[in-house]
């Protein structure tokens, strides 16, 4: 934080007042799992700047995924059997229902909603060959292959670089240092007289030494 002496200007009012500016929290970036640390879509060095969504670095994932694949073919492989079963005891509706959720089990698409199970003889089945049990398993790995990966959560710049890419790196080590680009917040303290003039001002000038800055005002 910094203490700053400022002139708020606008139509309504013009004030000279005591003011904080407030820089954004730093976010440290780290991964729930170890491994080496690749790049993403842009090149990870200190002050670069990128965009909310982007790719910024990775942990090498080919064995988890390599893993994930094979638990993946074998679900596909009961559900196979399960379909097999249904097609001897002439169940139509259950029979369409698995067929479509086992379309679903290729290796570049997410694993859709388990189907709802409706029937005594359908329920036996899903119980004995553990479908629901190795379903909810497969989801969770699916969903730490996420942790292999760090999306920017925000329009951001990196500030420092704590570990080198192709390095094997322990998990929850921090990587890099990152900051949000543009959302400084200037706070100011003034007496409820003044209080009265601005809290319907929409837009300020704040003029801090020899700058001055259009901001969004919020009373």
């Amino acid at each position: 934080n910094a203490a700053f002496s400022v002139k708020l200007k606008s139509i309504e009012l013009n004030l000279n007042l005591a003011a904080n500016l407030i820089l954004s929290d730093t976010v440290d970036l780290s991964f729930k799992v170890a491994g080496k640390l690749e790049e993403g879509d842009i090149d990870f060095q200190r002050e670069k700047q990128f965009k909310k969504n982007q790719l910024l670095c990775q942990i090498n994932n080919r064995n988890a995924f390599l893993q994930y694949l094979d638990e993946k073919k074998q679900f596909q492989n009961q559900c196979d059997n399960a379909i097999k079963i249904l097609e001897k005891l002439i169940l139509p509706n259950e029979l369409v229902k698995w067929k479509v959720f086992a379309s679903s089990l290729s290796e570049n698409q997410l694993i859709t909603d388990f189907p709802a199970v409706s029937n005594a003889e359908e329920q036996k089945i899903v119980t004995n060959l553990y479908l629901l049990k190795n379903y909810k398993e497969i989801k969770k790995t699916e969903s730490n292959m996420s942790n292999y990966f760090y999306l920017a959560p925000f329009d951001r710049k990196i500030i420092s670089i704590n570990a080198k890419v192709g390095k094997n790196i322990p998990k929850h080590q921090v990587v890099a240092k990152l900051v949000a680009t543009g959302t400084k917040t200037l706070k100011v303290e003034m007496d409820s007289s003044d209080f009265s003039n601005v809290k319907s001002v929409e837009k300020i000038w704040a003029q801090v030494g020899n700058f001055k800055y259009e901001l969004d005002w919020k009373a």
